[in-house]
């Protein structure tokens, strides 16, 4: 009972009750759960509190179609207790069920045949009963489309379209989840075309992630429809990765990181002790046995005094940071390796609550999992059901064989806890279909991208020089001077449109093909005007890419060096426990970067070097160089605040201060080697910051680049479609914090892994048309902007073109 219900709309005690997460779904040998118990009492408020409903204070069941009450939202809530409306608060939403304490089992029949209605009409209290035969109705209706859905014949799998994020990034999406950001998720999944279940890449759904760092709040937000609109996630969705791994494996595991957690709690209680001694030592001085070493070194002679000094102070510095080296190496392992270990319990009952499944298998590696389970005996004995062969790499596991024969014990009373209070049944069943659908592939997530066919023209090589000033007059002809247009969201980026003309820029996408098809099979190949050969890996990396030992990729992201790794170390037997090992603690970190929310991974791509004289860009760099900041263009006594107004000056306008460098001379503004960059479908260029190069010395003085230019050949003006598009838009991003977003060790783009998110933000998307030109600042010029992470985003699968881009650099004297 609930003696202060009388004077609430819901009863209070029973709300504090279930913020301590005691769970409401156990139901006894006759039958009967809470729902039963409190129809038979006629109590109207708790029958309505434990299905998602509010009864409203002095009032009959309203006179509605279904005889529903109403919603319990956050008004009703303001007048009960802050410590019994806590957990509460904000989380009743419109759907009743994803709100409901307990489940289609507390509306069933009891042993002598009485559903709750039922009960509440011998209690006499007819509205409660109209109501309750509502609720069961509409409960029944759900079970009954379930079950015929389940009987019916599976529809064939449709291909997915492709899907686009509008604002946040697929590593944004989950690395919310592994930050435990919850207010950041559900702005996402509101805002963007994410769902709650969406496993984009194999790494599971936001709730994988959540679990497997460890953060309760945010798992119990997902649980209970908080972040979603009331969309629940589903507890028992195996991730469609290498493990299939459920929540309660990734719970499990938890158990296991305690004696991580111990060991490197007590490195950093040691490291801290150490620190604060060596402090106090400077704060005391020397100790009076060294006191005395000094005073005998004193009476020899300066020099030796001196030396003595110096050697103890060294010592004591040396001392000082390997005691910081300590701390900071057992702080790194408590954020990730040992992350969620003291919110084991409360994770592992909250998806126990939930109605997880104990017995869901998964197949992990032998190593991983733990002695003394039933499985590991079976791994060591050799002995498996129906005499089947052992498996020699994979094991089928429980969630309690991951988490270690320390915690059985625990893991075997926490099931008991909610042994009797079984899944709910009115959820539509979900099918897993492992095969691969059309135009997916089950091959690594850096397979290959597919082949595009294209028909190329004969394109001399010899003759660059003349393929741009064929572009310039062109452009000059359809237009006299460029036009200039600011990128709103990045600062110092601009567009000059109708710097090339379409039919140069045609000549240039066969030119680029040639180039990049004969570049070989090495990334990054390097073709000189009247080269057509590029070149192919040397007989030495051949051997080596034969032995798993292949330099690299330039542009390789951490999901692909983790798998890479994984499958190098393989061949050793130790490669599929460290994919395992980041699966379970750091899922982030095998998201790839050009993923998109479809699931498709793009290829990276990798631009081939074009070296062109400088006279080949002459005309190019005149038309374009009106428009560049530079010192020559500011006046002598602009101030700090110059280039803002309407009337100043284009090259100097969204600038905090003026350019204090001045462009290199004319004609040699622009590096003369190009990238050229090809974008067949499914492939895209990752998130990168460019960085500033050292250029040509001319007249004497050295040159720095300081802009990164982006010349579009082909754009979405040149299809047949209006409504259709390339893709592969310049896309740049904004931190969503003030906190500098951390870079990758080699500073080319963000670090992912070992605890770090990246949280970005979409500030601009540029569709470059035809001819158009992208500048945008990457270098340390003074009155410079910093350089903006930006990414070449995915082309469409279902694009019948490619993509075409030439990159160069805007060189600027370097100061004296």
């Amino acid at each position: 009972s609930d003696s202060d219900s009388d004077s609430d709309d819901f009863p209070p005690t029973a709300a504090y009750v279930a913020s301590l997460g005691v769970s409401f779904r156990p139901i006894n040998a006759n039958g009967h759960g809470v729902v039963h118990k409190a129809a038979q009492r006629g109590r109207r408020d708790m029958c309505a509190f434990l299905l998602g409903h509010r009864w409203p204070k002095g009032r009959d069941a309203p006179k509605t179609e279904n005889r529903k009450p109403a919603p319990l939202d956050d008004a009703s809530l303001e007048k009960t207790d802050t410590k019994a409306r806590a957990p509460f608060k904000s989380a009743f939403l419109e759907t009743p069920n994803a709100r409901a304490l307990v489940d289609a089992n507390h509306l069933r029949r009891d042993d002598e045949g009485f559903r709750p209605s039922d009960l509440a009409r011998l209690a006499g209290d007819n509205d409660l009963h109209a109501w309750l035969v509502a609720v069961e109705n509409a409960y029944d209706e759900e079970e009954a489309k379930a079950e015929a859905k389940q009987k019916a014949p599976p529809a064939p799998k449709r291909k997915r379209a492709p899907v686009a994020y509008a604002l946040y990034p697929p590593t944004t999406f989950y690395g919310s989840a592994s930050v435990g950001d919850v207010s950041l998720l559900a702005k996402i999944l509101n805002e963007d075309v994410y769902s709650v279940n969406d496993d984009i890449a194999g790494v599971g759904s936001v709730l994988h992630v959540a679990v497997a760092r460890g953060h309760a709040g945010l798992v119990k937000a997902i649980l209970r429809g908080e972040v979603a609109n009331g969309e629940r996630a589903d507890v028992n969705k195996p991730s469609s990765g290498a493990f299939g791994l459920t929540p309660l494996h990734l719970a499990a595991t938890l158990f296991a990181r305690r004696e991580t957690f111990a060991r490197a709690s007590r490195d950093l209680e040691d490291a801290e002790t150490e620190l604060e001694r060596l402090r106090a030592r400077d704060r005391t001085g020397v100790g009076a046995s060294e006191r005395e070493s000094r005073h005998a070194a004193a009476q020899d002679k300066t020099k030796q005094k001196k030396h003595v000094r110096r050697e103890e102070k060294d010592a004591l510095k040396q001392k000082k940071r390997d005691a910081h080296l300590k701390a900071a190496e057992a702080r790194k392992v408590l954020a990730v390796e040992a992350a969620g270990a003291l919110d084991a319990v409360r994770i592992y009952r909250l998806l126990l609550q939930a109605g997880a499944d104990v017995e869901a298998i998964a197949k992990v590696p032998a190593k991983c999992v733990f002695a003394g389970t039933e499985t590991a005996q079976r791994r060591e004995t050799g002995t498996f059901p129906g005499n089947a062969p052992a498996p020699s790499v994979l094991f089928g596991a429980a969630p309690r064989d991951l988490a270690g024969a320390a915690a059985a014990t625990e893991l075997a009373e926490l099931e008991l806890e909610v042994a009797e209070a079984p899944p709910a049944l009115f959820h539509e069943p979900v099918v897993y279909d492992e095969t691969p659908s059309e135009g997916e592939s089950s091959e690594g997530i850096w397979s290959s991208p597919p082949k595009t066919k294209r028909k190329t023209r004969p394109v001399s090589l010899h003759d660059p020089t003349r393929l741009f000033q064929s572009g310039v007059a062109e452009a000059e002809a359809r237009r006299k001077t460029p036009t200039r247009a600011e990128v709103p969201g990045v600062p110092g980026a601009f567009v000059l449109e109708h710097v090339l003309g379409p039919e140069a820029c045609a000549s240039l996408c066969a030119f680029v093909d040639v180039l990049v098809d004969g570049a070989g099979s090495r990334p990054g190949g390097d073709v000189r005007s009247g080269d057509q050969n590029g070149f192919d890996f040397s007989r030495e990396e051949k051997e080596k890419e034969k032995e798993g030992n292949a330099p690299a990729p330039r542009r390789e992201s951490a999901a692909s060096r983790a798998e890479r790794l994984a499958s190098r170390k393989s061949r050793r037997g130790d490669g599929l426990e460290t994919l395992f090992a980041l699966y379970s603690r750091d899922p982030l970190s095998l998201v790839a970067a050009t993923t998109t929310p479809d699931g498709t991974t793009h290829h990276p791509v990798e631009p081939t070097k074009w070296d062109v004289p400088a006279e080949a860009l002459k005309e190019f760099a005149a038309r374009c160089r009106p428009f560049l900041p530079s010192a020559e263009d500011v006046p002598k006594n602009a101030s700090s605040d110059a280039g803002v107004g309407d009337d100043a000056d284009l090259s100097t306008r969204d600038c905090e201060k003026p350019f204090a460098a001045s462009l290199a001379p004319a004609g040699t503004e622009f590096a003369t080697r190009l990238r050229c960059y090809r974008y067949d479908p499914g492939t895209a260029s990752p998130p990168h910051f460019d960085k500033a190069g050292v250029g040509p010395v001319v007249e004497g003085r050295e040159t720095i680049s300081g802009y990164t230019v982006v010349v579009y050949l082909n754009g979405d003006d040149f299809l047949t479609d209006a409504s259709a598009s390339l893709g592969g838009e310049t896309t740049f991003f904004h931190p969503l914090s003030e906190k500098r977003l951390s870079r990758s060790r080699r500073g080319l783009t963000w670090a992912v892994g070992d605890g770090a998110a990246p949280l970005t933000r979409v500030s601009a998307r540029v569709r470059g048309r035809t001819g158009a030109a992208l500048f945008f600042p990457h270098g340390t010029v003074s009155g410079c902007f910093e350089s903006p992470l930006h990414e070449g985003s995915a082309v469409s699968l279902h694009s019948d073109a490619a993509k075409y881009v030439l990159r160069s650099d805007v060189y600027y004297l370097a100061r004296t």
